[in-house]
């Protein structure tokens, strides 16, 4: 896909990796949809990150628990930057539970945003008639003791990046990035990696080892369906 001024509308990209995938993205002339949830002042440094490219941009607030909110945040999309081509999944719950006490409700709150929001956003944007592009941003590792029903949540995704990728083929192609460690917990900021296993790279990624593995999948037109683990070899132990 010639990716210049194209529009993607990339959600949870006031901070962290979303804020750097936004701003690679419109270093290479696509404009930018920026979907926050409570993060407003954060969403507003990305804007200005990315206007400095020279291309069109716009926040847009957005609570993905539900689906009014989901087809409310692609058609604000669309209205602001144009249709929606490139679709780059990555905001995410994040919640410390485990067996003991996790919910169901938890389970179904973070089902709703890490995987049923997706779901909403993909089909919302398909155009048989039209050529686009779907990244799922997942997890190295799914099975968590401390983080269960976000663990559950993220191992569903890959089911949906397959099923995606069959029902949006040819012109659609649909893929996961599974990261590994990259910038600290956003609720360990501190966190030190010293006794952390990084797998056989044995270091923690560089945000511009995420943003080209992204940047080859969305010029790529014949990768669909897959996984990519972009983890450093974590999950070949």
């Amino acid at each position: 896909m010639n990716l210049k001024n194209k529009n993607a509308l990339i959600t949870g990209a006031a901070n962290r990796i979303g804020k750097e995938i936004a701003i690679r993205l419109s270093e290479l002339g696509l404009n930018i949809a920026i979907h926050y949830n409570t993060s407003e002042s954060n969403a507003n440094k990305t804007l200005i990150a990315v206007k400095k490219n020279n291309v069109n941009a716009s926040i847009i607030q957005s609570n993905l628990s539900n689906e009014k909110n989901c087809l409310d945040l692609i058609n604000e999309a669309e209205q602001n930057i144009g249709k929606i081509s490139i679709l780059i999944n990555n905001a995410s719950t994040f919640k410390k539970n485990t067996i003991e006490n996790t919910t169901s409700k938890e389970i179904e709150e973070d089902l709703y945003v890490n995987m049923i929001a997706p779901f909403i956003l993909s089909k919302s944007i398909f155009d048989k008639d039209s050529n686009g592009k779907i990244i799922n941003i997942s997890d190295w590792r799914t099975a968590r003791t401390n983080r269960f029903s976000y663990g559950v949540s993220k191992a569903s995704i890959f089911g949906l990046t397959k099923s995606l990728s069959l029902s949006m083929a040819p012109n659609y192609q649909v893929n996961e990035i599974a990261l590994g460690a990259i910038l600290p917990p956003a609720d360990a900021p501190n966190r030190k990696t010293e006794k952390i296993n990084l797998g056989p790279i044995g270091r923690t990624a560089k945000i511009e080892e995420v943003t080209s593995c992204i940047e080859m999948l969305l010029k790529n037109d014949f990768i669909t369906g897959e996984r990519i683990f972009d983890d450093g070899g974590r999950h070949v132990f």
